[in-house]
């Protein structure tokens, strides 16, 4: 009795246990779908090998003037004149670094930029060569965001404000309105915006956030869909010295989370050259360099060129791989020069190791990470669109006064034109189409007051 009386209060807790366990995985399930963090980061390593892109200078035939058509079918029987913009690209980007791409004018960083984010409009452009994000081709198997060089944002919305709205049309609708908030509050935290997270971005007229914030706000919006790549097209530009290592000190600590950031920047300080771990060196499209910074300088040192005392090392190589068109001679040397460090870094070892890495990448060998396709996630429902986007116009109509009374007293000084004009109608034919002229202005007027202030 004893015994049955044991065996049935064993029975009894291991049910106990086996519903704690399965309450635990149901709350655990509801967490992980609702809960939002914003250090927890896929890893994701990027290689490019041997990325090849051309472009096609001819306008198309329906923008082309007779004369341009005619030279157009006459190039036609020739072949068609590509533009190479990027040639024979190879290198590698792991997770948890900050890689730099740098280069002179028209070297062809914006356009390795916009190839690796798959923003390059496919429609006249010709791509060769493999970009692959943790051995696949697509960019849309990884979560990744996008920052451009300008900066667009609303200049009477406070740095809280943009995020929040920006929060609230992109993360996924199990999200309570505290998680985004949250997510809002990590994201000031993480950017080092606390201090002007109450201040409007403002104008040139009207003062506001620095040209540092603003872009840290930029970057703010795109992290809050916590992306594994990162791209920033020139960040620093427009920037004064402090402000521009402060925005590459920011891209430095998301790095270290794990993400792996790519930025194209035009001559960078010593203080923010210090900070990259990869830095690729580009001269009309194709690569002098690609590897971590530290051995940038012996490499080229190998080749010959060995940089100065107290020179900065990002602008010593820029020079080294810019052309000098200043005369034929200075051009020639400049050309055979650059073509001997293009020769030299295709038989440097280490750009053999990188083509081994990308073709192991591309058999999935390399990869240790365990590939997780990403689910497209959910945007906002159209009724949570329609709500943050009226509050938001609410709040940029009520914080401009001046748009609003030049608003109002348009509308009223256009009422007053149009009922002088059209005064005291009598009632005959003429009467009834005056009165539809009328009718069909004043309904027409509001319209384009509407667009006037929305321009």
């Amino acid at each position: 009795m004893i015994a049955e009386e044991k065996g049935i209060s064993r029975v009894e807790a291991d049910e106990e246990a086996a519903i704690g366990i399965d309450s635990h995985v149901q709350a655990a399930k509801h967490q992980s779908r609702n809960h939002l963090s914003f250090r927890k980061v896929q890893p994701v390593d990027v290689h490019v090998k041997e990325l090849v892109v051309r472009v096609d200078t001819v306008p198309p035939i329906w923008q082309s003037s007779p004369s341009l058509l005619w030279d157009r079918l006459r190039r036609k029987t020739k072949g068609e004149p590509l533009k190479t913009v990027l040639d024979g690209v190879t290198a590698a980007m792991p997770s948890g670094s900050l890689t730099a791409i740098i280069g002179g004018s028209g070297s062809g960083k914006t356009s390795l930029l916009n190839v690796l984010a798959g923003r390059m409009n496919t429609g006249r452009v010709k791509i060769s060569g493999s970009a692959t994000f943790n051995g696949h081709d697509n960019i849309n198997s990884v979560r990744s965001a996008y920052v451009m060089q300008q900066d667009v944002l609303i200049p009477t919305l406070t740095v809280r404000e943009t995020l929040q709205y920006s929060a609230d049309l992109r993360l996924p609708p199990p999200t309570t309105h505290d998680e985004r908030q949250n997510v809002v509050n990590n994201v000031i935290l993480e950017l080092g915006l606390k201090e002007c997270a109450d201040t409007r971005i403002g104008t040139t007229t009207h003062k506001g956030c620095s040209g540092g914030e603003k872009r840290r706000t930029s970057i703010g919006v795109q992290m809050l869909s916590n992306p594994s790549v990162l791209f920033c097209d020139e960040p620093t530009t427009g920037l004064d010295a402090t402000s521009a290592f402060q925005v590459i000190k920011t891209l430095k600590a998301l790095a270290r989370d794990g993400r792996t950031v790519i930025v194209s920047i035009h001559a960078p300080r010593s203080e923010i050259w210090g900070l990259f771990d990869q830095v690729i060196l580009l001269s009309r499209g194709s690569v002098l360099y690609s590897g971590p910074v530290d051995m940038a300088l012996s490499h080229f040192e190998e080749c010959g060129h060995s940089i100065p005392a107290f020179v900065n090392p990002a602008e010593f190589l820029i020079d080294l791989a810019a052309y000098d068109n200043r005369s034929e001679e200075s051009e020639f040397f400049s050309r055979e020069r650059i073509e001997k460090l293009q020769r030299a870094w295709r038989e440097s070892p280490n750009n053999r190791l990188l083509d081994e890495k990308a073709s192991s990448q591309n058999r999935g060998i390399a990869s240790e990470k365990a590939y997780q396709s990403i689910t497209p996630q959910k945007g906002a429902s159209f009724g949570q669109q329609f709500r943050v986007l009226t509050a938001r116009t609410m709040k940029m109509t009520v914080r401009d006064p001046m748009g609003m009374t030049a608003s109002l007293f348009e509308a009223i000084g256009m009422a007053v034109m149009n009922g002088w004009v059209y005064l005291r109608l009598d009632r005959s034919l003429a009467g009834i189409r005056s009165r539809q002229g009328s009718l069909y202005t004043a309904s027409s007027l509001n319209g384009y007051l509407i667009l006037l202030y929305e321009v």
